[in-house]
């Protein structure tokens, strides 16, 4: 039965690798395999701890997701600045163009 779960994490792992999963679809799938694995194997403790120990060191926790999605915010927001500070620098230099045009034209 292990080997069996073994070869399903296999399956998602090329899923994921593939693009046909996400990483949030691949972590549902796997912490479903291990809750199963809780139940299935409630009077089985070698093979509960077996699967457990397959699933663990692939799950995230709800708390390592909130951490990773927080560091994507805060590159988006840097990227976000930095893209702003170059729009007002283009502002000045096309302000600067357009009062030299005028001067040209005034003459």
């Amino acid at each position: 039965m292990t080997e069996f779960v073994d070869g399903i994490i296999l399956i998602l792992k090329e899923a994921l690798d593939d693009g046909r999963l996400t990483e949030r679809e691949y972590e549902d799938y796997i912490e479903l395999i291990d809750k199963s694995a809780k139940r299935v194997f409630s009077r089985y403790k070698n093979f509960r701890e077996q699967v457990i120990s397959m699933t663990k060191s692939l799950i995230t926790l709800p708390s390592e997701r909130y951490e990773i999605y927080e560091k994507q915010l805060a590159e988006k927001d840097m990227q976000l600045s930095q893209k702003d500070a170059i729009l007002s620098q283009q502002e000045a230099e096309i302000a600067a163009l357009k009062r030299q045009l005028a001067e040209v034209t005034n003459k």
